[in-house]
């Protein structure tokens, strides 16, 4: 679900164009076949509610029919990003869960572990400062 080519830089200045680059990158993977029904669902789920989960995080997530492999990816912000978090603050990471398949449980799944591991302020720091290959563990261990 995650490997070191999934963790990479952004350099948007803004909550669209930092999800259009995480939509780009996700088809350059082979991940999504569509990067506009993408990034229009990665859209969609902010207009119903910001996942911006507060310490300057992100999780954008989708289950759209064009995902053609369940896949984590961690999209670094070269800037501080105003993305309507919960705690008012901008983000600075995006991790985006994609679900290939439209798999709801797999969905709820993911979102569940990560949320349970970001209230933790060591699981933070690795987030945003641990080496792709270090993060790739991190990631691992939580989705165990």
């Amino acid at each position: 679900m995650i490997t070191e080519d999934y963790i990479f830089t952004v350099n948007g200045k803004n909550q669209e164009e930092v999800l259009k680059e995480i939509s780009i990158k996700a088809q350059s993977l082979g991940i999504v076949s569509d990067v506009e029904e993408l990034y229009s669902d990665l859209l969609l789920r902010e207009e119903e509610g910001s996942t911006g989960f507060g310490n300057n995080i992100a999780l954008p997530h989708s289950k759209c029919q064009t995902i053609t492999k369940t896949a984590i990816l961690i999209a670094r912000c070269s800037n501080k990003i105003e993305w309507k978090a919960i705690d008012n603050q901008p983000i600075d990471v995006c991790i985006c869960l994609l679900v290939a398949g439209g798999n709801n449980t797999v969905h709820l799944q993911l979102l569940s572990k990560f949320a349970r591991k970001l209230i933790y302020d060591d699981f933070i720091q690795q987030i945003k400062q641990s080496s792709p290959s270090e993060l790739v563990n991190v990631i691992e261990e939580v989705i165990k």
